[in-house]
């Protein structure tokens, strides 16, 4: 098999990948100016195929269609068992610090057998990560791997979505009642005993949420596409006006009810009695409507 055979079949890709490194403080060293901030220049690691921690036996990076290839492609004897002159106890992936592995990464074209098995190898080693996106998602991952566009359209997306977290902000910022529901809403849904003060400032509502952003913008895109959050909000506000019972940090009671809820729960079942224009559902909005309109002299003119 030669390797334009082994494209067309999929073994091979007509694809560079470019392994880069996950810059971050070490034990020793953490100012990111150092020159051995992330290794020192001319440092390497080499990276040989990992075996599986049950067994004892290497990691297959290869099936038995690929290997068969790569025996053809290499002319060598890839297989993962051999007792004696096995290939895999000499094989290592060397990573060597220098200014283009800084700056660009180190490419590996997969259309080239050698660099394909590389690839492979390191795939499956634990220092590195698949991707950009899931390089933070483990502390052992010193490395990951990104195609040419891969940083650039996943930095877009991430712009994006900050762009509609702040344009959200940028909506209920001159209303204290719309800030103070959005940090009682994220109390509420976190368990937190957490209450937002009636007399609360502006400015201090706005730092709040703006840890909210900082700490969970998860919670914050929720918002903007959640349908129930206009139920919440009214959960929090009943609470205030006496018509909904909170007993702990999950607890809640609908006044006259008997019956016990947790949070998400209470959201479910008074979304289904909006929906059914249950009686239920409009005595608590009017005792809610009746409490927020005898405080409106404690709210700031919006």
């Amino acid at each position: 098999m030669n390797e334009e055979q082994a494209i067309k079949e999929g073994i091979l890709e007509e694809k560079i990948v470019y392994l880069k490194p996950i810059l971050k403080a070490g034990k020793m060293i953490k100012d990111p100016k150092h020159i051995g901030y992330f290794m020192f220049d001319g440092a390497f690691k080499s990276y040989p195929l990992p075996k599986d921690r049950r067994t004892g036996s290497y990691k297959r990076v290869l099936n038995s269609t690929e290997l068969e290839a790569f025996n053809d492609l290499l002319q060598e004897d890839l297989s993962f068992n051999k007792q004696k002159d096995n290939f895999w106890d000499k094989f290592a992936v060397r990573i060597e610090k220098n200014e283009s592995l800084m700056n660009t990464g180190k490419a590996f074209d997969l259309s080239k057998p050698w660099e394909n098995l590389e690839y492979r190898v390191l795939k499956v080693n634990r220092e590195v990560a698949e991707d950009y996106k899931k390089r933070e998602t483990s502390p052992s991952y010193r490395w990951y791997f990104a195609e040419a566009e891969d940083e650039n359209i996943y930095k877009s997306k991430e712009a994006e979505k900050t762009q509609k977290i702040w344009t959200f902000f940028g909506t209920i910022q001159a209303s204290k009642t719309r800030m103070s529901d959005l940090i009682s809403v994220y109390y509420a849904q976190k368990n937190k005993s957490n209450i937002v003060d009636p007399n609360a400032s502006k400015e201090w509502m706005k730092g709040e949420i703006h840890k909210i952003i900082e700490r969970d913008p998860g919670f914050i895109l929720e918002t903007i596409e959640d349908d129930n959050y206009d139920i919440k909000a009214l959960i929090i506000n009943a609470v205030k006006a006496g018509a909904i019972i909170k007993k702990g940090r999950n607890k809640y009671n609908i006044k006259g009810d008997g019956v016990d809820y947790d949070y998400l729960s209470l959201v479910n079942y008074i979304s289904i009695l909006k929906r059914n224009t249950e009686d239920e559902y409009l005595s608590i909005t009017e005792q809610v409507n009746a409490y927020l309109e005898g405080n409106k002299s404690n709210v700031e003119k919006e």
